[in-house]
């Protein structure tokens, strides 16, 4: 990207406000993904990549939208495929096979 025109203090000003979306967004998945599990250690606190897009507003501004949301150990970071399959399967199984365990073992 290169950037144009601006201030140095527009710029951080910025830099911040898409900070504070990442944030924001951030948290508001993980409280909605607590509440649907019943869960308070997943993965996606502890590493996460969003992919973050910026355009204008046609007010003069800028909006944020989330275009994925991928976590886990085999988050594709910089991938070459169009789906990364095994990644995928691998990440999926990571999240869903200690709760089919759970459920299993403890019975009816």
């Amino acid at each position: 990207m290169s950037r144009e025109g601006g201030s140095r203090e527009s710029r951080a000003a910025g830099e911040e406000q898409l900070y504070r979306f990442a944030e924001v967004t951030l948290e508001a998945l993980i409280r909605m993904e607590e509440e649907e599990l019943g869960l308070d250690d997943l993965s996606i606190r502890l590493f996460c990549r969003m992919d973050i897009s910026v355009i204008d507003n046609g007010r003069g501004g800028l909006d944020y939208f989330v275009g994925e949301v991928e976590r886990g150990p085999l988050v594709v970071l910089y991938g070459t495929g169009p789906c990364h399959p095994s990644a995928r399967v691998g990440d999926e199984l990571g999240e869903l096979l200690p709760l089919w365990l759970d459920k299993c073992l403890s019975g009816p």
